[in-house]
């Protein structure tokens, strides 16, 4: 019997010879379940993809993944003055769902890098160290306490001593302490007319004793036979104010009741009779008594103009050193007053370069170096006048044809013409402004070196807005101070001594108080 595998009948045709496969099987012609797939060729090993993971299966539409945990904050720095380093940047954002409903393979997201440690904080940076206690100059002396008050209605300071502080400074010494004055100047300062009348001007008198800077003989008020009812005499009315000056004329003030004034006398407002009013010390040395040899160390001539500040200078200090001698001169205080420029002034609008205020600076420079090597020495600065005023005077119509005349001979440029004026009384600022740029340098570290211990330079302003166009307060001369003229210079250089620097006042009026030192006071 034959078998399945038995050799087919002789006759029959011949098997059909294999047909080769087709590159890839065509699809089916109906659809039908695919067949069982086919064994795959033994894979080759895939080379090495340490990042690769297996496709996943198909997911449904994916929701939003949760966000990753937040990470912890950084740790706080610790405060320090430096500035901190930058923040780290914030984790990046999760990727946002693709609207594509096969979702890319996902691979590993880096691990976000280990917080950095926290920064070391830096030192701070160096703050400015205090000043090393090594030597420093000496500190600033305290501010003095109140140095001055109205007086009393007398018109009188209460005499007044010197505190032991106040009396052992080095610098700005106490007014009582002052021991000696002097003076530097033209015919301002040593009174020339201050009571003169009419032709009795034209004898140019200097009254020394009465001068406002160093003049110290009281005024003798007494009143004689000139007093009368004549022209050529003045009349006395009854106001029983005595204020006439000692003199060999013996005349009486305008305005004097003469039958009360018998005996009558008192000390001329000048500054040596302040201080020796205020200062139970008592007077002081220098001050003038009159003139000749009497004049004391008041030294100023009158005519005088800047270039003869210095021979002035170089006088009063040989003066000085003559009359205190040996250790005295150098332990006791003195108080200079120095003011030159006004013959100067008078003739800026004529003169040119040699009346400049470059010019006047370099001549009174020459007396500020040889007054600065002086000891304990207070040199007062006067500004000057407005000197222009002079010629604004109303002495009535004949009066001002006078004045007009005269004025244009003995200070030209203070007569009446608008021109002149103008020159005069910007060169008066000028001339100011140079005595202050002194003052300032003299003062100043540059001549440290060679300034004597405890000397200063005082810029004394009181002048330099007064109104002196009064005619009781200019002599007949139609140009200098009158008795009640100087008496005003005093009051105001007085004052200004007791003012602190910076409160200065710049004028003076007749009616204005004195004021009077305390125990502490300062001259500054």
């Amino acid at each position: 019997m034959g078998s399945w595998f038995s050799r087919p009948p002789p006759n029959s045709p011949p098997p059909p010879s294999p047909l080769p496969l087709p590159p890839s099987p065509l699809p089916p012609p109906f659809p039908s379940p695919p067949p069982p797939p086919l064994p795959p060729p033994p894979p080759s090993p895939p080379p090495p993809s340490p990042t690769l993971l297996p496709p996943p299966p198909p997911l449904p539409p994916p929701s939003p993944p949760p966000p990753p945990p937040p990470l912890p904050p950084p740790s706080p720095l610790p405060p320090s003055p430096s500035p901190a380093p930058p923040p780290l940047p914030p984790p990046s954002p999760p990727p946002s769902p693709s609207p594509s409903p096969q979702p890319p393979a996902l691979s590993p997201q880096p691990l976000p890098p280990p917080p950095l440690p926290p920064p070391t904080p830096l030192p701070p940076p160096p703050s400015p160290l205090p000043p090393p206690p090594s030597p420093s100059p000496p500190p600033p002396p305290p501010p003095p306490p109140p140095q001055s008050t109205t007086v009393a209605p007398d018109g009188r300071c209460a005499e007044v001593t010197a505190s032991a502080a106040a009396a052992s400074r080095l610098a700005h010494p106490h007014p009582c302490s002052i021991g000696l004055v002097g003076a530097i100047g033209d015919s301002l300062t040593t009174a020339v007319n201050m009571d003169c009348d009419g032709a009795g001007c034209a004898g140019m008198a200097e009254w020394f004793e009465l001068a406002w800077a160093v003049g110290s003989s009281a005024r003798d008020d007494s009143c004689d036979a000139s007093c009368g009812w004549l022209w050529w005499q003045e009349g006395c009315a009854n106001n029983g104010v005595c204020n006439e000056p000692a003199q060999t004329t013996g005349k009486c003030e305008a305005g004097t009741d003469c039958s009360d004034c018998g005996g009558c006398s008192r000390a001329a407002r000048t500054l040596p009779n302040l201080l020796g009013e205020a200062c139970a010390s008592g007077a002081v040395l220098g001050a003038s008594t009159g003139g000749g040899g009497a004049r004391g160390l008041n030294v100023a001539q009158s005519g005088a103009r800047a270039k003869e500040a210095l021979t002035q200078a170089v006088g009063l200090v040989a003066k000085a050193e003559s009359l205190l001698g040996g250790a005295a001169y150098a332990t006791t205080w003195k108080l200079v007053t120095m003011l030159l420029g006004g013959n100067d002034l008078c003739n800026v609008c004529s003169d040119g370069g040699d009346v400049s205020a470059d010019e006047y600076a370099a001549k009174m420079r020459r007396a500020f170096e040889t007054l600065a090597a002086v000891p304990r020495l207070v040199v007062n600065v006067p500004l000057h006048a407005d000197y222009t005023q002079l010629a604004g005077v109303d002495w009535g119509f004949f009066g001002n044809l006078y004045c007009d005349v005269l004025l244009a001979i003995v200070c030209p440029c203070m007569g009446n013409w608008a021109s002149d004026l103008a020159v005069a009384r910007q060169r008066v600022g000028e001339y100011n402004g140079k005595l202050v740029e002194l003052v300032a340098e003299f003062n100043g570290d540059a001549h440290a070196s060679t300034r004597g211990q405890g000397t200063t330079f005082i810029v004394q302003p009181f002048a330099q807005h007064t109104v002196f166009s009064a005619t009781h307060l200019v002599s007949d001369d139609c140009f200098h101070p009158s008795a009640a003229g100087q008496e005003l210079l005093a009051r105001g250089l007085w004052n200004n001594l007791l003012q602190p620097a910076g409160e200065k006042a710049s004028s003076v009026e007749e009616g204005e108080a004195l004021l009077c030192p305390t125990a502490d006071a300062a001259l500054s």
